[in-house]
């Protein structure tokens, strides 16, 4: 009997889901490969009431199948055996030197800076061997992907029937694997005309699209519960289209955290998510969706972190609680940046563009933008999200969200029709067109907990001064794996017992003496970036060479071992290397120039005096003023090193030093949205003028720097946004009046059975998306 309940499945539920177009009614089935949806509809014939008949009338034709099937084949295994997946961590075999020369040309290999676990458990699992995945970029051809599809599903070595395509050939492995798809409905049977045989095209190259379509297929993953409730595809490819509405919801299920099968690409050209269905698959996309393949979500599973910082645990939301919580409790009308700096419309069809004319820019300098919320989105108390919402979300934002926006520049909101906004701004800045905010008009100020609404991947369940426990919203917009629950502890120190956790995030970077051997340590860059200050003007350091030397006498690399264990990041300029303005570029960093030899500069420039003042007394950037002192010592120089606190720090900054030569270690915190104009433009300049943003402490003044900067702030195009910033760093770093040094590290200690932990290069945090992870092996069960 147990067989023939998993075969049919067990009605676990009927539900009917209303939407703004239609109502569907839908029976949910639970079956050996999830939670399928199947229309509930009037019988057609010979039904009864239970609809026995219609069971007992398919069992026989099931067992006839069946019989059939395995007549001269092996039985069928469907995946490998899921416990032992995924290899820990710490098993993972080494790569080989990856070659990506097979790249686009918008795309660069710092975009793939995921791919690496992937390939690796692709090779420990047998799929490619080492050789084949050494050139990670390389296209893969229909058959060489349709080969590792069915060497994952475990086809059996002899099956019986015909393939129709006339190129390939019987009597070869590839035979078989064709016939393989075809009966398990992974390859469709192609219509055969009078006169025309049809073709595989075994060596033609597969493309994501089709990659995605046989993915799903495979997973045997039912359609209409993702066409009706669930938001499919947060991409905005504009010309790229999809050649047809199931080729769309395929690459939507794709992209689905739970059945995430293709990685979204990513363009040196564009700012946004691109699906890029038209692309063709490489080797570390298809090793990234042959894990999810092998190893799907687990259900039921708890996810416990470990989260360093304070909660109030009342019931009154504060700026501070909800910056603590905002990745797992909201969602933005457009995302915030992500792993590789890109933009995707979420609770919205599109992001604005002026291409497109939903965005514009009117004779008066105002600017206009068109949103056009998506369709079926509902709110977690299951309200519908309409354009109404627009009203509450920028009360919202303007208390909540990112200060960074000039809501003073606001002129109104104009709700045009049921899920459309009209946005008018007082003239352009920089992010106008993602400056959309949706929240539940039926929200009430001062916000409270138990009376929050939204539309993330999880509710809260309880809460008190350590310990929230959140659970799986149904309304999500976003998706979570299905049963998923977290529960986070807040720590001011060190956490106990770090093997009960499944992640553990420090505020800071930590060094930890031991780790347990169930988990392994991630490193990840903040935007927290140490650098040093020149002060000028000053009679000694006026000198460009002079700077120019003392700049390139520093290592990075030594500096990087000594000071953070080589875990922290380095950059050409201001901005980390996945940053738009870095696209395309080699760096912008001039090449070092150091002298032959000590002797020969003490010949050229005679020993100066540097005074080095230090913000604060952290170990790790004392560390960093003892090397920096020893490489300028070298060079024959006296260098006095000066610890201050922040309040002193800030003085003697502001401070003019015409005759003692002066340097700072401190450093920025550079968000997604920065522009520079604070530290480079000439009006920033400290006694300057009566600035709140005072900040260019080097004295920096450059005319075509200043034109620069003023049309970052104008400019709405993003593209000619991240040129200006490419030009900008090319121009001030020729100076040498700043000299970069390092982005500081983050650490994470992650458990090996979770999964779906990306970790990002682009300075945003760790926990960035928890809606994509999940536990290999929930704690509960082990």
């Amino acid at each position: 009997m147990s067989f023939l309940k998993n075969f049919f499945g067990k009605v676990e539920k009927s539900v009917t889901i209303s939407t703004k177009e239609k109502e569907s009614s839908f029976v949910f089935i639970k079956t050996p490969h999830g939670l399928r949806a199947h229309p509930n509809e009037e019988p057609f014939f010979l039904w009864s009431k239970k609809g026995m008949f219609v069971r007992y009338f398919s069992l026989i034709l099931v067992l006839t199948g069946v019989g059939s099937f395995f007549y001269g084949c092996n039985p069928k295994k469907i995946l490998y055996n899921a416990p032992s997946l995924p290899i820990p961590a710490h098993q993972l075999p080494s790569l080989p030197p990856l070659v990506w020369d097979d790249l686009p040309e918008d795309e660069t290999s710092s975009f793939y800076q995921w791919a690496d676990p992937f390939l690796q458990q692709a090779v420990a699992l047998e799929i490619f061997t080492p050789e084949e995945i050494q050139t990670p970029a390389k296209t893969m051809s229909k058959g060489q992907f349709l080969s590792k599809l069915c060497y994952c599903l475990q086809r059996p070595s002899r099956l019986q029937g015909t393939v129709p395509f006339v190129d390939v050939p019987k009597h070869t492995p590839l035979y078989v694997d064709v016939l393989f798809a075809i009966q398990q409905g992974i390859v469709e049977i192609p219509f055969e005309q009078e006169f025309e045989k049809p073709f595989f095209h075994p060596d033609a190259p597969i493309t994501r699209w089709e990659a995605a379509v046989w993915f799903t297929n495979a997973r045997r993953i039912d359609f209409s519960y993702y066409q009706e409730n669930v938001l499919y595809i947060y991409t905005q490819d504009g010309t790229t289209g999809y050649p047809s509405d199931q080729v769309k919801l395929a690459m939507g299920v794709a992209f689905h955290p739970a059945y995430q099968f293709l990685p979204y690409r990513w363009s040196t050209k564009h700012e946004y998510r691109l699906a890029k269905p038209y692309g063709l698959l490489n080797y570390s996309e298809a090793c990234f969706g042959f894990f999810h393949l092998l190893v799907p979500p687990e259900n039921h599973g708890t996810i416990h972190i470990a989260k360093e910082g304070p909660i109030a645990g009342k019931k009154t939301i504060t700026k501070e609680d909800f910056e603590l919580l905002s990745p797992y409790l909201y969602v933005p009308a457009v995302s915030e940046r992500d792993m590789n700096w890109g933009y995707a419309p979420l609770l919205i069809e599109s992001i604005p563009h002026i291409d497109n004319g939903s965005m514009r820019i009117l004779d008066d300098g105002r600017v206009q933008c068109i949103y056009k919320i998506r369709d079926y989105l509902f709110w977690s108390n299951g309200d519908p999200i309409v354009a109404q919402d627009a009203i509450t979300g920028f009360q919202f934002a303007m208390q909540f969200a990112n200060a960074s926006v000039p809501f003073d520049w606001l002129l109104g909101l104009k709700i045009e029709s049921q899920n459309t906004v009209l946005v008018t701004w007082k003239r352009p800045f920089y992010g106008v067109e993602r400056a959309f905010y949706l929240y539940s008009q039926s929200l009430e100020f001062p916000l409270h907990w138990d009376q929050y609404i939204h539309c993330a991947s999880f509710l809260m369940e309880t809460w008190d001064e350590e310990t929230i426990s959140l659970v799986e919203n149904r309304q999500s917009v976003m998706g979570t794996i299905p049963e998923t629950s977290l529960k986070i502890h807040f720590y001011q120190n060190a956490p106990s017992a770090m093997d009960t956790y499944d992640l553990i995030l420090p505020k800071q970077y930590s060094e930890y003496d031991e780790i347990p051997s169930s988990h392994h340590l991630l490193y990840a860059p903040t935007m927290q970036w140490e650098h040093i200050d020149l002060k000028l003007p000053n009679v000694i350091l006026n000198d460009i060479s002079l700077r120019e030397k003392l700049r390139n006498a520093i290592s990075h690399e030594d500096m990087n071992q000594i000071v953070w264990d080589g875990n922290a990041f380095v950059s050409p300029g201001w901005f980390l290397p996945l940053h738009p303005s870095l696209q395309g570029g080699e760096g912008t960093i001039p090449s070092k120039t150091e002298p032959e030899s000590r002797n020969e500069f003490m010949e050229e420039d005679p020993p100066i005096s540097l005074r080095c003042i230090v913000l604060s007394s952290d170990e790790r950037r004392k560390k960093t003023a003892t090397y920096i002192q020893s490489v300028w010592e070298d060079l024959g120089h006296h260098v006095s090193i000066e610890y201050l606190d922040e309040k002193a720090f800030y003085k003697v900054l502001e401070e003019p030093s015409r005759e003692e030569a002066r340097v700072y270690l401190y450093s920025w915190v550079f968000t997604p949205e920065t522009n520079l104009f604070s530290i480079l433009h000439s009006s920033c300049i400290p006694g300057v003028k009566e600035n709140q943003q005072a900040e260019n402490y080097t004295g920096f003044q450059n005319a075509q720097v200043d034109s620069l900067l003023l049309k970052t702030l104008t400019e709405p195009n993003v593209e000619k946004r991240a040129h200006y910033l490419y030009d900008i760093q090319q121009e001030a770093l020729k100076e040498a009046r700043t000299i970069p040094l390092l982005y500081v590290p983050k650490t994470a200690i992650c458990s090996h059975d979770l999964q779906g932990l990306v970790v990002p290069f682009s300075g945003i945090p760790i926990d960035w998306a928890p809606y994509y992870w999940y536990v290999s092996k929930p704690k509960e069960t082990q």
